[in-house]
């Protein structure tokens, strides 16, 4: 189905997203501080983490508004902690000039309100999980920062000074990337004490969701076939298709009688393949000309079929191997089935979390 929306308004509508991809070098502490040698760590970013990238993105993102400076206010205020106007700006500057860009009249105004407030959610969030940590006695050392710096610079082959022009590209001082860094680990830490680590994936419930969606793990018929190919040409006339099919016939009959059907593809096969032997590969039902199809998935391993007359030409196929319904076992499939039911619940451990953290604060917007 065709699209029914512009492409600018497409690609507007995708920028949300675009914003909340980390800075390369966030995701890369991320992954320093909390580790990936494990499935249920891999899922457990998909989470909390993923919110707390926000506080730093939004100063990398930062360059001056080409429509002027807007005079700051107060827009927030979560317990004694206040979210400044231009902190949402910061945050969402592209979506926001694109926006303008975009939408005229009532319609831009509602974009942008629509914008500012989804943004100062997740400011307020990331505020919500630094006083918990706070609160917590969570800390993080300067060493600690020196030596995530120091991975970052490790991991990209880049120096001091890279960093630094790397950083000053992007709008942000080597001394407040540091104090994001700081905000990202103790967010990590939090999630990690207060959502992932009472997150846990039984192996009954892996069974249990194994049993109940049975048809997720099955793997389809497939064939693995030879073909020899004998093109049609549209200015052939009765005389040369019937010569045509009479060589396809005599192919057929010296492969029955014994030829190898390797080397009569090699030699006689006008398909594109013919140097390969005529092998073309590994199909399911639905991906092969009907025709094609119909003799291959009733023909057994290693068997021939008769002629195959098609639109193309005439073909000759051969099973190399056949495939037949079969259930992917449990052993096989358990571990992806614990990751998508761990992602699962870690974000409602984390929603419950944050409702919890809300309700236990004094919030404020003024937007």
């Amino acid at each position: 189905m065709k699209n029914c929306f512009p492409n600018h308004i497409m690609k507007l509508e995708l920028k949300k997203a675009e914003l909340l991809k980390t800075f390369f070098l966030c995701l890369l502490l991320t992954l320093w501080i909390v580790g990936c040698s494990s499935s249920k760590n891999t899922a457990s970013k998909t989470s909390g983490p993923k919110i707390s990238h926000r506080s730093i993105e939004k100063k990398i993102e930062y360059k001056e508004p080409s429509y002027g400076k807007t005079i700051d206010r107060v827009i927030g205020k979560v317990n004694n902690d206040i979210i400044t106007l231009s902190e949402i700006q910061e945050m969402s500057l592209s979506l926001l000039q694109e926006i303008r860009a975009t939408y005229s009249g009532h319609e831009k105004e509602v974009k942008i309100k629509e914008t500012e407030k989804e943004f100062l959610e997740k400011l307020i969030e990331n505020k919500l999980q630094l006083q918990r940590a706070e609160k917590r006695g969570i800390y993080v050392a300067e060493k600690e920062i020196d030596n995530a710096v120091e991975d970052v610079k490790k991991r990209n082959s880049i120096s001091d000074e890279d960093l630094k022009r790397l950083l000053k590209e992007e709008g942000l001082s080597l001394e407040d990337y540091r104090e994001r860094l700081k905000e990202q680990i103790l967010m990590t830490r939090v999630f990690n004490a207060e959502v992932r680590s009472n997150v846990v994936v039984t192996e009954e419930e892996t069974r249990e969701y194994y049993n109940e969606h049975i048809n997720k793990f099955k793997k389809p018929a497939e064939v693995e076939i030879r073909q020899i190919l004998f093109l049609n040409d549209p200015n052939m006339n009765d005389d040369q298709r019937e010569e045509k099919e009479a060589k396809a016939r005599d192919i057929l009959k010296k492969i029955r009688e014994g030829a190898d059907f390797t080397e009569m593809a090699r030699k006689y096969s006008d398909g594109p393949l013919a140097d390969k032997g005529g092998y073309i590969g590994r199909f399911k039902k639905g991906e092969m000309i009907p025709a094609i199809e119909k003799a291959a998935f009733t023909l057994n391993e290693g068997e021939v079929s008769d002629l195959i007359k098609t639109e193309q030409g005439i073909h000759i196929i051969k099973i190399e191997k056949r495939m037949f319904d079969a259930v992917k076992p449990l052993d096989e499939v358990g571990e992806e089935i614990e990751r998508a039911l761990f992602k699962e619940k870690i974000k409602a451990k984390y929603d419950q979390w944050m409702e919890g953290l809300k309700k236990g604060a004094v919030i404020e917007r003024f937007l």
